[in-house]
């Protein structure tokens, strides 16, 4: 996988080149190595950038044609598939640029993974694609079919992301819907269209397809691929029976060597696996102990093949989300929020959605702010706009916001230490309750809090995405543990009084949302002041905590600069501790200005919301 542009020409340019080889008539690529900015919420985006891509390289394997038993042939290039979330993607480049007339007469070829319940449509829709392509004049195209090699990935990605695995996670769905794609490709309605190269190192899945291929005579359409180097036993198996067998062998340069060395400790680490046909393939023979055990799980394939899932275990779908609220305060026990799978194609259409929205909501006045002090909105004259910083050039303001003045953060301050609402005196359950309805409004707010952030901020969707998530693990989290706290023999916990949230910009949703939720979950009030490139998000998760029951006493909201700030509330003796996110240097000047302030302060470092999650540092 590259992660700069130069490096992906580079790639390109050495696929180019191994094509013009005279040696090598066959390559297979993945798109990771050949564009750096992948992103499955810009689908139709990554599938254009991609194509312009793989055009260069099929055009290569056009110009650079070889001699096989006397005939001209193209030389073959096969795109390899990778990671869930570039399924989509890979396919539907892999059929726009085969689609291009220039492209019709050459055959190319790509992978298909078994241990996916989604293979099975996707393979009928490119048979589909294949056919009409065919009866337009074209070639045929070939599937490498595989049992699939990430799913220790696939595992850790739906672990960290409270999603459902895509992949099968019993072996025997896996070899069973391997058979069950084969059964579908080798038949004479599908084979000409679709050759099939069946790649394994099962010696009975390969008895399998010969048998098939044979007795619906499409044998001339299907191929055993192998791994060089993995078992020149097996391989010299199939050659003795007659069948057309092709060896992948990874190629590296001297420079590059240690990644063939990961690539192979992989590959060993696959294939020594205790449910793997070659840990017992070496020296087998019939009626054997190890015959035996690879018996027995060929027949617990058959055994699952009518009861195994042929759809997509991830259905994730924000389109039509129904919120219910936590009730059952009791016997709650924390969990992760999902956060968003921009690789299905129904969250992708929730996400254009948002775009559409916030793209033009200046058109429809705006998302306008303004300071929240003693319960009231302060309405200024003054108006600060806020250009969208996704479409900065066009000069689009996305909303204004109105500022507080030195009289509304000195009132603030006030209102804070009298607690007019008694939030300090609520029970633990009570607290529980309002910021638990607080993170039923954030994930309701879902897409209006990465569609502000979008605009103010510049922030792609899928990074704040995970802060949302964040967000709401907080409001969760937060009071879950404050009430077992409190329940300790011997413990006693009070809020300490007014608290002030100092938040960043890079992180507008998930710091503030924390640092608020914190303050609250302890019994204290909170006032924060955002920074001031990140105002309108932080003015919309706010909205989330009054919607959630929390008052516009208990949280008040001060735009401000940052002097004022300084100047009005941290060296205001009334505020009893801060929450800060930024500069080394800002906190350095907070504890000069307020020794005996408490400081809750993260500074200088880098942060990755992906891992930061609660329960997932």
């Amino acid at each position: 996988m590259v992660l700069g542009e130069g490096e992906a020409e580079a790639r390109i340019k050495k696929y180019i080149n191994a094509l013009k080889n005279p040696h090598i008539d066959y390559i297979s690529i993945k798109i990771s190595t050949i564009f750096s900015q992948v992103t499955p919420v810009a689908h139709d985006w990554s599938v254009n950038e991609i194509s312009s891509r793989l055009e260069l390289i099929y055009s290569a394997a056009i110009q650079n044609t070889f001699l096989n038993k006397g005939k001209k042939e193209y030389k073959f290039v096969n795109l390899d598939m990778e990671e869930y979330r570039d399924i989509n993607i890979t396919i539907d480049a892999f059929m726009k640029t085969l689609s291009k007339e220039k492209f019709y007469l050459l055959e190319a070829g790509i992978v298909l993974q078994a241990y996916l319940p989604d293979t099975h449509q996707i393979l009928k829709k490119l048979v589909i694609w294949a056919k009409d392509r065919v009866s337009k004049g074209g070639a045929p195209i070939k599937v490498r079919l595989v049992k699939g090699a990430n799913q220790e990935m696939e595992l850790t990605e739906a672990s960290l992301r409270n999603w459902e695995c895509v992949t099968y996670l019993d072996k025997a769905q896996t070899d069973a819907n391997f058979k069950i794609l084969m059964d579908y490709m080798i038949d004479k309605e599908v084979a000409p269209y679709v050759h099939v190269g069946i790649a394994s190192h099962n010696l009975f899945d390969h008895a399998v397809a010969m048998l098939l291929s044979r007795q619906r005579g499409v044998e001339s359409y299907c191929s055993a691929e192998m791994l060089e180097g993995m078992s020149e036993t097996a391989y010299h198996v199939l050659k003795k029976e007659g069948l057309n067998v092709i060896l992948y062998a990874p190629i590296a340069t001297k420079e590059t060597f240690t990644n063939a060395i990961a690539y192979l400790v992989r590959r060993f680490d696959e294939n020594t696996a205790e449910e793997n046909f070659l840990r017992h393939s070496f020296g087998l023979h019939v009626d054997s102990p190890a015959w035996k055990t690879l018996v027995e799980g060929y027949d617990a394939s058959i055994e699952v093949l009518p009861h195994i899932a042929l759809t997509p275990f991830r259905t994730q779908n924000r389109n039509d989300e129904i919120f219910i609220p936590e009730s059952d305060l009791q016997n709650y026990t924390f969990k992760n929020e999902s956060d968003t799978d921009f690789s299905l194609p129904q969250n992708i259409k929730w996400a254009e959605a948002i775009s559409d929205k916030w793209k033009n909501i200046s058109q429809n006045g705006g998302f306008n702010a303004s300071a929240v002090v003693g319960g009231e909105d302060v309405l200024s004259e003054e108006k600060i706009e806020v250009k969208d910083k996704s479409q900065y050039h066009e000069k689009v303001i996305v909303g204004t916001y109105s500022t507080a003045s030195q009289s509304d953060l000195q009132k603030a301050v006030l209102i804070a230490k009298a607690d007019v609402d008694g939030w300090g005196k609520l029970s633990t359950t009570e607290v529980q309750k309002v910021l638990m309805d607080a993170a039923h409004e954030f994930k309701k707010s879902r897409a209006d809090l990465i569609g502000v952030a979008a605009a103010e901020v510049g922030k792609v969707f899928s990074e704040t995405d995970v802060e949302v998530s964040e967000a709401i693990d907080f409001l969760n989290f937060y009071p879950y543990s404050a009430k077992k706290l409190k329940a300790l023999d011997g413990v006693t916990a009070v809020g300490k009084g007014v608290g002030l949230v100092v938040s960043p910009w890079n992180f507008p949703i998930a710091i503030p949302a924390g640092g608020i939720a914190a303050a609250l979950a302890a019994g204290n009030t909170v006032i924060i002041k955002p920074s001031s490139d990140a105002v309108l998000c932080a003015y919309r998760l706010c909205q989330c905590f009054w919607d959630a029951g929390v008052s516009k006493n208990t949280l008040q909201f001060v735009p401000c600069s940052g002097e004022a700030a300084g100047e009005h509330l941290v060296t205001n003796s009334d505020i009893d501790f801060v929450i800060f996110t930024g500069g080394e240097t800002t906190a350095k000047q907070i504890i000069k200005s307020r020794p005996d302030i408490h400081l809750s302060a993260e500074t200088g470092g880098k942060r990755c919301d992906y891992c930061h999650r609660i329960g997932r540092s």
